[in-house]
């Protein structure tokens, strides 16, 4: 695995032609647990993967767009034009270096754009291509064996503080709540998180522990590293079989 501690020198010398873009954000996540717990998740994540991948890891990029955490103060937005063109930026940079695969890895259910963002570059490209991932997604079946209300845990709860408190459980607080508010997910396009989670936990915070996380951790590295693999292959099936289908000796009907 390479990442931002190498130098130049030794990234060219290597054959590493995948790289892991994870992309969090700077927001409240209740009384508990401190404005960085989104990208905290962002950086294990993405070492994980970038670990198993043998890939080149890039930093996480801490800001996203966080509109419904508007109200508490300490909470960083940035437009989703803007989130937009620094991954697409990013992308072609890397693309332009060579590298055929970059993963980005979303942990901010608010960074809606990314999948534009990435969508945009890979309809213009055909030798590279972006995948966007958003683990607690693609481990959901597998962490409901954890957390069986996996379905309440929107923000700061169990799920977040049992990560925190393996990741770095000197920076969560006393003070972790249980929350679940009488409204869907869709409320986060409706109002600020503030008017139904006053103290901005939509979950079971109370409930976490460590070796919770600890687990969960390895659960969304392994499902991610997975579905990659899995998108990789299918991608690289799909191309030779275009490629056969236009060759000049392919039999026409």
């Amino acid at each position: 695995m390479l990442d931002s501690n190498n130098t130049s020198a030794e990234i060219e010398a290597s054959s590493v032609d995948t790289a892991v873009l994870p992309v969090g954000a700077i927001e409240q996540h209740g009384p508990h647990l401190p404005i960085s717990a989104d990208w905290r998740q962002a950086e294990a994540i993405g070492y994980g993967v970038a670990e198993r991948l043998d890939a080149f890891l890039l930093p996480a990029l801490p800001f996203g767009n966080s509109e419904s955490h508007s109200g508490f103060r300490g909470s960083i937005t940035i437009r989703p034009k803007t989130l937009q063109a620094l991954v697409t930026d990013t992308l072609l940079s890397l693309f332009d270096q060579e590298f055929r695969n970059v993963v980005v890895i979303n942990t901010h259910g608010g960074n809606l754009v990314l999948k534009l963002a990435v969508r945009a570059v890979n309809m213009n490209r055909s030798s590279s291509r972006a995948l966007l991932v958003f683990p607690p997604l693609l481990a959901a079946q597998r962490l409901s064996n954890i957390f069986p209300r996996f379905g309440d845990e929107m923000h700061a709860g169990d799920l977040e503080t049992s990560l925190m408190l393996h990741l770095t459980p000197d920076e969560v607080r006393a003070g972790a709540i249980n929350h679940v508010p009488d409204v869907s997910p869709e409320f986060f396009d409706y109002a600020p998180m503030k008017k139904y989670c006053p103290d901005g936990v939509w979950g079971r915070a109370a409930q976490a522990t460590a070796e919770k996380g600890r687990q969960a951790l390895q659960i969304m590295i392994d499902e991610t590293v997975s579905h990659i693999e899995a998108t990789c292959k299918r991608l690289e099936d799909l191309n030779k079989e275009n490629q056969t289908a236009d060759s000049p000796n392919a039999e026409s009907h």
